[in-house]
């Protein structure tokens, strides 16, 4: 199991469980046990697109920055739905119509923002 998935779902899990703060760690372990369960199954989705383990880590590290917030609580759908169209967006196996294209277009105007 790759220690980079691991470390990022448990930074994922820490935002996310913070307002709960546990004497008992065990809610947040569990969280980031189910986290990596989602994560190792989107690697293996999009594997034969082009990912990697470094690549899922990445996008998990990304959702914790940008997306991750204590409200959301050991919400799992939440992460898998987040995880699953960052990859689908990195890792696309078709194309898209103009209509589309414009909404893209904004994606990257709004990366390049949050990377400058």
């Amino acid at each position: 199991m790759s220690s980079s998935i691991q470390n990022a779902c448990m930074s994922v899990a820490r935002t996310n469980m913070w307002a709960n703060k546990p004497s008992d760690t065990s809610p947040i372990i569990n969280y980031q046990e189910q986290l990596v369960k989602i994560s190792l199954n989107a690697l293996e989705e999009f594997k034969e697109l082009g990912a990697k383990e470094q690549d899922i880590s990445d996008a998990i590290h990304y959702i914790e920055q940008v997306h991750a917030l204590p409200p959301i609580g050991n919400n799992i759908d939440w992460f898998k739905e987040r995880l699953f169209t960052l990859l689908e967006i990195a890792f696309t196996d078709s194309g898209i119509s103009d209509e589309a294209a414009r909404f893209a277009n904004k994606i990257i105007s709004g990366l390049n923002e949050q990377m400058a």
